[in-house]
């Protein structure tokens, strides 16, 4: 006579199967919730650097809105760095498509008006023309292109050296500091 196996699970072990299942379901659905915003949607950027300084300081971490649509100037964004695509530079859009610039005695015009940029900069900070455009010279941007440049005017490569950052090399705009806000404290 064949001894007959208990194939049955007991009850115990039925409900930590199927709420260990219900874990994992969870646990995987949310991944994939969370890769898609970070894909589609947002991503966090660390400041790496001065060029940004006073405002955006080494070590802070920001969320930002990928894949951003109509960039106003003050924006600040993440783009591919023109002189390395693996690299990414955080800079302020200062002009868009169509806007004229020009770089004279420290100031930057735009459409021929002193740009005021009292709201992120020290009336003290001067901008001095580089290898794109150098002083008292008037560019104009091209269509879907924007000229960027670092609030650490003095330490910042931007598009005074190398021009301007076409749209499809942008990658997000900054919305909040959600990390390390305050790195002097």
């Amino acid at each position: 006579m064949k001894a007959q196996r208990n194939t049955k699970l007991s009850k115990p072990v039925k409900i930590i199967f199927v709420v260990g299942l219900t874990i994992l379901t969870l646990i995987f659905a949310l991944a994939l919730i969370f890769l898609i915003i970070y894909i589609f949607f947002f991503r966090p950027f660390q400041v790496i650097g001065d060029a940004m300084s006073p405002n955006f300081t080494n070590g802070q971490y920001y969320w930002s809105k990928m894949q951003p649509d109509n960039l106003k100037k003050g924006d600040v964004i993440a783009f591919r760095a023109p002189d390395n695509s693996d690299k990414v530079y955080i800079k302020r859009v200062i002009a868009t498509s169509g806007d004229k610039v020009m770089l004279k005695n420290g100031d930057v015009y735009l459409n021929d008006q002193p740009l005021d940029e009292s709201a992120y900069l020290d009336d003290s900070v001067k901008t001095d023309g580089g290898s794109f455009i150098k002083e008292d010279q008037t560019i104009t941007v091209h269509e879907r292109d924007y000229f960027v440049l670092g609030d650490n005017r003095r330490y910042s490569a931007d598009s005074r050296e190398w021009g301007f950052v076409p749209r499809k090399d942008t990658i997000g705009k900054f919305l909040f500091c959600y990390w390390n806000c305050n790195p002097s404290n």
